[in-house]
């Protein structure tokens, strides 16, 4: 997606080349395919450049990126054709309510970290990844979430997640905050997890991810201050980046969830530290002083 979007609006920036145009849409459209987050990033990105679209009608960049994201939306439309057959719902994308459940628990010494279903809590394979009495104490505070939930199957259970959920954003607003800082937390450093068993390998994701971090916190102002100067492409991959990393906040993330758009984060940040950054190895020389003497007849 990279490449062809840099190929579409850098190499042949004033000019359509509709064979590029379609296999770059085709290519986000099979991204999109692949993650349902992925689709409503889709949607709000298409719905920005249509707004702008309407602004600018002469801005060949803008024109571009619409076709592009047309053709992606279409690559998409066996899909959502298939969901509405199953479903009656436009544009459903798949289920995700059991996600936005947890992360909206209000419960205190719970973090927005994800739970499996009921009938996992006696795989053994469950007490690898939490505490023991996770089961017990999940049970005490979501028994009566489960009642309800257990009644339906499907896209009907996937409806009475999501009303619980919006109904615990509603009653504890703040607590859901809360637990978006620590989503944020989850997905650069896998941590904090509610009952979660500590593990080591946990390190190994500190100082990478951190050092990552850190520079997309130095590159934020420089792209900011230079935005219009920013290429078009560039801006397009950010603004698909922001989006979804934006989305994934609002939902139980993970570590997994950042490193798939770590590749455009480095090409981001690769482009703003070239323009903004110069590196020497070497100390700058000291400048003598030279010593006027004056000489006695």
């Amino acid at each position: 997606m990279i490449y062809l979007l840099t190929l579409t609006f850098k190499k042949y920036e004033n000019e359509l080349n509709w064979k590029l145009l379609v296999l770059t849409g085709f290519v986000i459209g099979f991204i999109v395919l692949t993650k349902m987050i992925f689709g409503y990033v889709l949607i709000m990105m298409l719905l920005c450049n249509i707004l702008f679209y309407i602004l600018k009608r002469t801005n060949l960049n803008l024109k571009k990126s619409l076709l592009i994201l047309l053709v992606a939306l279409g690559t998409t439309t066996p899909y959502l054709i298939y969901t509405y057959n199953l479903t009656g719902k436009a544009l459903y994308w798949g289920t995700g309510g059991d996600s936005l459940y947890w992360m909206t628990t209000p419960h205190e010494d719970e973090y927005g970290s994800w739970f499996p279903d009921k009938t996992m809590f006696n795989d053994p394979l469950f007490y690898t990844y939490y505490i023991p009495g996770t089961q017990d104490s999940i049970i005490r505070k979501h028994d009566k979430t489960f009642q309800e939930v257990y009644k339906y199957q499907g896209i009907a259970k996937d409806d009475v997640y999501h009303r619980l959920a919006i109904e615990n954003i509603k009653n504890h607003p703040l607590k859901y905050a809360e637990n978006v800082v620590y989503n944020f937390g989850r997905m650069f450093f896998q941590y904090p997890f509610s009952y979660g068993v500590q593990r080591a390998k946990v390190l190994m994701v500190f100082p990478l991810n951190g050092f990552l971090l850190t520079l997309i916190l130095l590159c934020i102002i420089p792209t900011l201050w230079n935005w219009k100067r920013i290429p078009f492409h560039m801006r397009f991959l950010l603004l698909f980046a922001i989006i979804y990393l934006g989305g994934s906040l609002l939902v139980v993330a993970f570590v997994r969830m950042l490193t798939i758009v770590v590749p455009i984060l480095i090409f981001w940040i690769a482009y703003i530290m070239q323009k903004t950054v110069t590196i020497s190895f070497s100390f700058p020389k000291k400048t003598q002083q030279r010593s006027h003497h004056s000489k006695k007849d």
